[in-house]
């Protein structure tokens, strides 16, 4: 569990130099959660409508009347059990019921998200509280960011060998052999170089002919570095950003080039993990914030036809759903694509599957979507979901199957609760403070946050509160800080939304191994005017 200081703990499993996402189950047991865990995605059409039972359609099958019900049977309670069943089949009960509005509350009721009307101050008391002694130097949270999380193509003013991809040093990796000849790949050939503010990167290409497990470290850092695994799909020589480049409304694998990413701070050592196809790709080593950072690079391969390790999701598309069209199931389909992009290995030593069931009706105009998980692992004594559910809502004032973009973002929503995000946040002490709806600092996500302001400092996330039960304390907040990052509590047909590093930082905090690559560009609302 998470305590607001753990993630600095040496005892801690998510502190900065560990890898706690590689060990083995606790038990061989699994642990029902019983219903349906209901995680974001219930979208009232008013913040309140559906505790209020004359919300309730009056015409709905049994199927769809049992599902219902479950969703507003829970509205009044989302504490977990304290104490742990003994039973190796643990029953949890359902820990809460995440609400998510088609439409986000008016501005009128902006002052009702919070306490204090300005949420940033909220924040800059936190962050004077909880990091008391800072040098009077540190950047105020109003100043422009500059986060490296987002830098996307080469940034060296001096493109020589080795500091761009065209100019990458050919690296040789260990472990690859065919039957004829070996392809000059020599065991753990280690380089050595440095990285700094005037030359902040390095890259190295390596070509496999056919696949399997690709590692590399940094270690003996001298400074804040990075590790990337890069793959230029389009062979334009620069690291795109991740965005819909094809324009078909969803983010594919060959738009995502940073394909391993999970960076720590500080001195300590990057790893990076990753089944890879035959082809060509780049490593960088990235100076963090402009640091200088003397590095050894070490590099392994394991040929393989398929990942020891692979994670994926896979779902079952079950009652109510016998109308989607293929179109809409293809939607589906990418939007539990792009949960695999972000989630990018198992965390047992074993490939691991999350069964998803899909199931759809007619509720009326209330919400558009349900979910989470309904069966968990442990690991270490952190739950990892094995079994999760999804339920959306056909009514055609939805929207949903109107608008493809609409459904795939939603469905992307839904299944970051399948995997944890909001549904099991209690379980690991993520959230600081629920009064005022504020995340751990003292997380990935804090740290990703801080990075977000500009400030480099661990800062506690901003939470929805007081739109309505079940959806408070399990989404970012939406207005006036996020807007329209896949994590809030709302979305809308006409408004795309973004998954930024952020909620990849949130899921890493579950016990996940991510990659920060897959993350689209993000920045703040608040910096927005500075850089139009």
């Amino acid at each position: 569990m998470l305590e607001s200081s753990e993630l600095f703990d040496p005892k801690s499993v998510l502190r900065h130099n560990s890898e706690p996402f590689t060990g083995s189950a606790s038990g061989p047991f699994s642990e029902d959660f019983p219903g349906t865990i209901a995680a974001l995605g219930v979208h009232p059409r008013q913040p309140n409508a559906l505790p209020n039972p004359e919300s309730i359609p009056q015409e709905l099958s049994p199927r769809e009347s049992a599902i219902w019900e479950e969703f507003t049977r829970f509205f009044p309670g989302f504490s977990r059990k304290s104490d742990r069943p003994t039973d190796p089949l643990e029953t949890l009960g359902l820990q809460m019921l995440l609400v998510r509005m088609t439409k986000p509350p008016s501005p009128a009721d902006a002052d009702s998200l919070t306490d204090d009307p300005q949420v940033l101050a909220v924040t800059r008391d936190r962050l004077t509280e909880w990091n008391s002694g800072n040098s009077p130097s540190t950047p105020s949270l109003t100043d422009s960011p500059d986060n490296p999380l987002q830098t996307a193509g080469p940034i060296d003013p001096e493109p020589g060998p080795g500091n761009t991809i065209a100019t990458a040093i050919p690296i040789e990796i260990s472990g690859l052999e065919t039957s004829d000849r070996t392809l000059g790949f020599q065991p753990n050939q280690t380089v050595v170089g440095q990285v700094n503010a005037n030359d902040p990167e390095d890259f190295y290409r390596f070509t496999l002919s056919e696949p399997g497990t690709f590692t590399a470290d940094l270690t003996q850092l001298t400074g804040d570095a990075d590790l990337r695994l890069v793959r230029d799909f389009n062979g334009n020589g620069i690291i795109d950003p991740v965005t819909d480049r094809n324009g078909n409304g969803m983010i594919d694998p060959e738009e995502i080039e940073i394909i391993a990413w999970q960076p720590h701070r500080g001195i300590t050592n990057e790893s990076i993990r990753q089944f890879l196809d035959a082809g060509s790709y780049t490593l960088q080593a990235l100076a963090f914030n402009q640091n200088t950072a003397n590095y050894t690079l070490n590099t392994q391969f394991t040929p393989s036809p398929t990942d020891p390790q692979a994670f994926s999701l896979a779902l079952n598309f079950g009652p109510g759903t016998e109308t989607l069209t293929d179109d809409h199931r293809q939607t589906i389909r990418k939007a539990a694509d792009r949960i695999e992009q972000m989630v990018i290995q198992s965390p047992f030593n074993a490939p691991h599957t999350i069964t998803v069931d899909i199931e759809s009706g007619d509720f009326g105009p209330g919400f558009v979507a349900s979910a989470g998980p309904t069966r968990v692992r442990r690991l270490d004594a952190a739950p990892i979901p094995i079994h999760g559910e999804v339920v959306f809502n056909t009514n055609p004032e939805s929207d949903l199957l109107e608008h493809p973009r609409y459904l795939y973002d939603t469905m992307v929503h839904e299944l970051t609760h399948v995997v944890g995000f909001g549904t099991l946040w209690e379980d690991h002490q993520a959230i600081a403070d629920h009064a005022q709806g504020l995340y751990n600092a003292h997380t990935f996500a804090g740290q990703v946050y801080g990075e977000m302001n500009g400030t480099f400092i661990p800062t506690p996330v901003e939470l929805t509160v007081n739109v309505g039960e079940g959806s408070d304390l399990g989404h970012w907040r939406k207005n006036p800080t996020f807007d329209n990052e896949i994590g809030v509590e709302s979305g809308h047909p006409n408004e795309q939304q973004v998954t930024s590093a952020l909620t990849l930082a949130s899921l890493r905090d579950l016990g996940w191994t991510v990659n920060y690559g897959a993350a689209e560009e993000y920045i703040l609302p608040q910096f927005r005017s500075q850089i139009a």
